[in-house]
């Protein structure tokens, strides 16, 4: 618990100061490089000592986005929008 607690703010600081405007004027982009570290991180703490935590979270992942697929599916026919809203003249 603890090590998902750090990795979800690892990430959401990176992905923050990924973000941040650039006040020098040369824009580099060290900044997002932030962003793949911190997953690297949050991958190293997911391993950690028992080796079934990242087929585990692997598992989660693939449910959860099946879920959502399900979802937007069932807003895509569910609720269908006008073809006038689609095609702009």
């Amino acid at each position: 618990m603890a090590a998902d607690t750090v990795g979800l703010v690892v990430a959401l600081t990176a992905a923050h100061w990924a973000t941040l405007p650039d006040t020098t004027g040369r824009r580099t982009f060290g900044s997002y490089r932030a962003e793949v570290f911190a997953s690297g991180l949050a991958v190293l703490l997911m391993i950690g000592k028992d080796p079934r935590v990242p087929m585990q979270t692997f598992w989660y992942s693939i449910i959860y986005l099946m879920a959502l697929f399900v979802v937007m599916l069932l807003d895509h026919y569910a609720f269908p929008r006008p073809l006038a809203l689609i095609v702009s003249p």
